[in-house]
């Protein structure tokens, strides 16, 4: 149902990681790799807007209100 894409833009519209395309060619996500290897900033502000984006504790959280729900 595009559950996986949804979930990756989300990700990807707020700055925490890249999308790559499964149409994509491996030398398509060769150049990402390259790209992101090769640019420290970039690497250091995904993995910052990630952290922010986590949530450490979500299967806890979710099994409390599924229990709470019994």
């Amino acid at each position: 149902g595009g559950h996986q894409l949804k979930n990756a833009t989300y990700y990807a519209d707020n700055g925490a990681v890249k999308v790559f395309d499964e149409a994509g060619t491996p030398s398509d996500l060769a150049e990402i790799i390259t790209n992101l290897l090769g640019d420290e900033k970039s690497r250091l502000s995904l993995g910052k807007q990630l952290h922010h984006l986590s949530k450490p504790n979500a299967a806890v959280a979710i099994a409390k209100l599924l229990a709470d729900d019994l």
